[in-house]
């Protein structure tokens, strides 16, 4: 059921740097995180969520908040990413090939 975390090189960078990533979670407030729309699938109390990139488009404030993470983030392959949240633009977007996680 779970895929072997070696074959993707990304997951050691993230194993290495949980510490740094769960510091800065930690250091965020309570205000920070938002209720997640779906709350019906969740059961009553629904999930809280925090961003640092949504539907292709990164989330300035939560980057600014976690710069570490986002980082991180960023150099998961596969992840599609537009440097600006004023408009997609394909000239911007970093797009990572899928076949780059086998590598």
């Amino acid at each position: 059921m779970f895929h072997d975390a070696a074959r993707f090189g990304f997951v050691a960078r993230l194993e290495e740097n949980w510490r740094v990533i769960r510091e800065e979670m930690t250091a965020l407030s309570e205000g920070e995180f938002m209720p997640w729309p779906e709350r019906s699938i969740y059961g009553d109390e629904g999930w809280r969520t925090f961003g640092l990139y949504a539907f292709g488009q990164k989330q300035r404030r939560g980057c600014a908040l976690c710069p570490t993470t986002a980082h991180l983030v960023r150099g998961i392959p596969g992840m599609t990413i537009v440097d600006s949240c004023d408009a997609l633009d394909l000239e911007t977007a970093t797009r990572c090939s899928s076949s780059r996680a086998a590598s």
